[in-house]
């Protein structure tokens, strides 16, 4: 969309009218390009832009006068000035130089002869015709009868002897040494208390036991319990380990 910028000024105009909105075309709200215009923005001279398509502004008073006609705005599109067609330049007219002929020498005349005496002509000996060269038929070459491959007897395998197999010595028994009896289990004693609430707890005793049970509150007990297996399932219940490991 090309626009152009105009100037709207008016030059008397009431000190009480105004403000103004300004249209394009037809007084309509979709046609209107300015609003909230003053009086003396219109006589100072208000720039607008407007599309290159409007060639008529209305210009209405919204306050006190709003009810008096409008005014118009007529814009004549100025048109663009044309070139004056330059006229094309007149070449100057050439005089051609002077041309001298040149001198003309007659080519000298022979004087008359008499007629030559014709040569005598040898006749050119007529050569003997040359036989066409005769070219010899391809021999065909003689086919050579089939052989018959003799049959190649298959390889007789060499007997294999296997070799000596020596069995393995069987191991001799070993006993157990003497003294020694069965592993010991690291168990610890703790003191399993219930606290001020209560709680769940889990661990395996120390002959193998596993225990999964409610400690009451303010109880307490004591136990074997094995190494690495104390866990609890919350609450306030709590074990004490003061340094005793216990066995099975």
């Amino acid at each position: 969309m090309a626009t152009r910028t105009l100037k709207i000024q008016i030059t008397t105009a009431g000190s009480t009218v105004g403000p103004f909105d300004v249209y394009h075309t037809a007084i309509t709200t979709p046609n209107r390009i300015a609003t909230g215009v003053t009086r003396q923005q219109l006589v100072d001279g208000y720039y607008i832009d407007v599309d290159t398509l409007y060639n008529v502004l209305y210009i209405k008073s919204t306050g006190k006068c709003s009810t008096e006609d409008s005014f118009v705005y007529s814009i004549v599109p100025t048109p663009a000035p044309t070139a004056a067609p330059t006229a094309a330049p007149t070449a100057a007219p050439v005089t051609p130089a002077p041309v001298t002929p040149a001198p003309v020498t007659p080519a000298p005349t022979a004087p008359p002869s008499e007629s030559p005496t014709p040569a005598p002509v040898t006749p050119s000996p007529t050569n003997a015709p040359t036989a066409a060269p005769v070219t010899p038929s391809p021999t065909a070459a003689p086919t050579a009868a089939p052989v018959t491959p003799s049959p190649t007897a298959a390889p007789t395998a060499a007997p294999v002897t296997p070799a000596p197999v020596t069995p393995s010595p069987t191991p001799s028994p070993i006993s157990a040494p003497s003294g020694y009896g069965a592993p010991t289990l690291s168990c610890q004693y703790y003191n399993i208390n219930g606290g001020g609430c209560g709680g769940y707890i889990y661990y395996t005793e120390c002959d193998g036991t596993y225990q999964n049970f409610y400690v009451s509150p303010y109880q307490s007990f004591g136990v074997c319990i094995r190494q690495g297996t104390l866990s609890y399932g919350g609450g306030c219940v709590y074990a004490t380990y003061y340094g005793y490991s216990c066995t099975v």
